[in-house]
């Protein structure tokens, strides 16, 4: 059996993650696989070469994103839609010749926002296998081009097999008996956790892209809150702040203007994420509409209590780990409001029996083992079709 995994991105997203750990966990099977990645510059490329993963990467990058500009300025939505087309014409000539080289019996994109390989795998008369990680427009409110229902006919397509991250993808997208919901590969249980960092104050963590669909205002306004009646907490956000930076500076006015500076810190990307956890009272998850939630899963494996909002993939994992535990393996808030009354709950409770039905929940399912296997008998079913 060969494989090519597509990527849509390099950088360094829950989509590269869950990428490089299907990776690992298709190494030693019976299985030979490469990846093609749009370009060299995020972190995705080394992580594979470091792994002894075959790695095609283009002069030039290809289009990842089949989506329309969010701008209101016409032109330059027109300039940028120009950009996609000629990298759509690029990435359909590079991808081409890559798979005359290596002769796949499968393209696995990984990612439903990328729509190259579906197009080569029709024109070459190839099985492709789409990883549809996000619902497009309920989460980022994006439209596919050419439109969100000729995408959802792509999906639907003969020759096409999709695996849906969460139920509630499955379910949107009103998938197929032939396509499977697979969850994420998320967790390496050998791996160590090391130590949390000594910042001398106890604190919330936020682990994501600082973007308005992360849910990042409301958590920022809800800790301002908190902090009228606790002030031995502070806020401490760890991801990418220049996606959006007029964003980002809105919230930096709105913290100085409550005085609360020296109680939120923005450490920007880390590689240390699961020694935050470990060392946080609680992770909060506001996102809007999360596809999955790797952050959640994640933290459950390091022992942090998860505040989370009771939508889309949170509430899946949420509602998974109280089916098979038997109980809540996190604190969930239906309104931002809510918020504050979880964090004090967090911070003056004890939730050691909700850490630990969330450990077990998230090693039963949530494993790279456990998530690499169903691929590889999805991968065995499709080629038992014709």
């Amino acid at each position: 059996m060969k494989v090519l995994y597509i990527a849509h991105t390099s950088d360094n997203e829950g989509s590269s993650v869950a990428l490089i750990n299907i990776a690992k966990g298709m190494q030693g099977r019976d299985i030979e696989f490469a990846v093609v990645c749009p370009d060299s510059k995020g972190t995705i490329v080394a992580s594979l070469h470091a792994m002894g993963v075959r790695v095609f990467v283009p002069r030039f990058q290809y289009a990842g994103f089949y989506v329309y500009p969010l701008t209101k300025n016409p032109l330059l939505w027109l300039k940028r839609m120009l950009g996609i087309a000629l990298r759509e014409l690029y990435g359909r000539w590079y991808l081409l010749k890559v798979v005359k080289v290596f002769h796949p019996d499968i393209l696995h994109t990984n990612s439903g926002a990328c729509a190259l390989g579906w197009k080569i795998a029709r024109r070459m008369h190839i099985h492709h296998v789409w990883h549809i990680r996000e619902y497009m427009d309920k989460d980022f409110g994006l439209t596919v081009i050419p439109s969100n229902r000729a995408y959802r006919d792509r999906l639907l397509s003969s020759n096409n097999y999709n695996i849906a991250i969460t139920q509630s993808i499955f379910k949107h997208f009103n998938l197929r008996p032939v396509d499977e919901c697979i969850y994420d590969g998320v967790i390496d249980s050998h791996r160590a956790v090391g130590d949390a960092p000594s910042f001398g104050y106890p604190y919330f963590l936020f682990v994501g892209n600082i973007i308005k669909a992360k849910g990042v205002d409301a958590l920022v306004d809800q800790f301002l809150s908190f902090h009228r009646s606790d002030d031995r907490h502070h806020l401490v956000l760890a991801g990418p702040y220049d996606r959006d930076p007029e964003f980002y500076d809105s919230l930096q006015k709105k913290i100085a203007a409550a005085n609360d500076s020296d109680y939120v810190h923005w450490l920007g990307h880390r590689t240390d994420v699961y020694e935050l956890m470990r060392g946080a009272t609680a992770l909060i998850v506001p996102s809007y509409n999360e596809g999955f939630g790797f952050i959640t899963a994640e933290a459950m494996f390091c022992n942090c209590l998860v505040i989370g909002r009771d939508t889309a993939g949170t509430k899946e994992q949420f509602d998974k780990g109280k089916d098979e535990s038997g109980g809540e393996i996190g604190l969930r808030f239906s309104s931002d409001s809510e918020m504050p009354f979880l964090m004090h709950l967090a911070a003056n409770s004890n939730f050691d029996e909700i850490k630990k039905r969330a450990l077990e929940v998230v090693l039963n399912n949530y494993t790279i083992e456990a998530n690499t296997q169903r691929i590889y008998k999805f991968y065995e079913k499709v080629l038992s079709q014709h």
